[in-house]
């Protein structure tokens, strides 16, 4: 009896604490379809500059090392943020390369992802909106 109250309570707690789902957008007239993980990581590391439809992609990125950016960099590299950090540290000093474009929240990664045709961005929760369209979901 004692055993099967811990189990419930822990299955409780794990629905009730759950984190939300990571969706990745980009902007509504973008015909880019769907990406896979290893697309994305690869736009995201600066590996791709050019998208499957043959537009440039913008991705957009988190300032600082916020949970939601903490858990899509995990979730599509398996790479925690301090070797995220150092990848982009390396590239940028030998000049082979850029980081995302780090904007300060999900409200202004949203407007710009609306304003710009290339542009990618994730967040951790989106209500419907005909501007962004969502391009894969990240558990």
């Amino acid at each position: 009896m004692r055993h099967s109250m811990f189990v419930f309570f822990f299955l409780w707690a794990s629905a009730v604490y759950a984190e939300p789902d990571i969706t990745v957008i980009a902007n509504g007239n973008n015909e880019l379809g769907s990406l896979t993980r290893k697309q994305l990581a690869d736009i995201y590391m600066g590996r791709i500059t050019s998208l499957p439809n043959g537009s440039i992609p913008l991705p957009l990125d988190y300032q600082g090392d916020s949970e939601v950016r903490t858990r899509f960099y995990k979730s599509i590299t398996g790479k925690n943020m301090a070797q995220i950090n150092a990848y982009w540290a390396r590239l940028s000093f030998t000049g082979q390369g850029n980081p995302p474009r780090r904007l300060s929240d999900k409200a202004t990664i949203l407007q710009v992802v609306k304003k710009n045709q290339g542009a990618l961005g994730y967040v951790d929760t989106i209500s419907p909106d005909t501007n962004v369209t969502s391009v894969m979901t990240l558990k």
